[in-house]
């Protein structure tokens, strides 16, 4: 029986360690509510762990807006290999939105591949590209934007 009380408070500790965690945050305050949404439910799942999937999820909608936004203005699919003859100004113009919009690309590609060129380690590893890249975005805006 002591184990089990020992348990529970250890628990409890761990909640409101984590519930002053998330009220000490200066951030943004959607990760805040989920920091404190996941430590009001007493998971195990950490800030670190909320961190990683807000960044991936925020800078994947990055380069998705950055896409999206190029095409419906320019009319024309945006794509990897840069332009021949084009100024100084529109490659690096050009660059810069494939840099931005990196992750978008490659899981846009990765979903219209051929089902026989669909080899699990290509989705894998293309998977991997989308989510360090996307965090990366992500992250960069979290530090930039969002930090009081």
């Amino acid at each position: 029986m002591e184990r089990v009380n020992d348990a529970v408070h250890r628990t409890t500790g761990d909640v409101e360690r984590r519930r002053t965690l998330a009220s000490s945050f200066e951030v943004a305050p959607a990760y805040t509510h989920a920091i404190r949404f996941f430590a009001y439910r007493g998971s195990q799942v950490s800030s670190f762990t909320v961190l990683t999937l807000y960044g991936i999820g925020l800078g994947f909608t990055i380069a998705g807006v950055a896409v999206t936004a190029y095409e419906l203005v320019s009319a024309r699919r945006l794509a990897f290999p840069l332009s021949e003859g084009c100024g100084i100004v529109d490659g690096i113009c050009g660059f810069l939105l494939r840099v931005l919009g990196g992750p978008y690309l490659i899981a846009r590609h990765l979903v219209g591949l051929e089902p026989i060129a669909r080899h699990p380690a290509l989705i894998g590893a293309g998977g991997l590209v989308v989510a360090g890249w996307s965090f990366s975005l992500g992250i960069l805006a979290i530090a930039t934007l969002l930090v009081r």
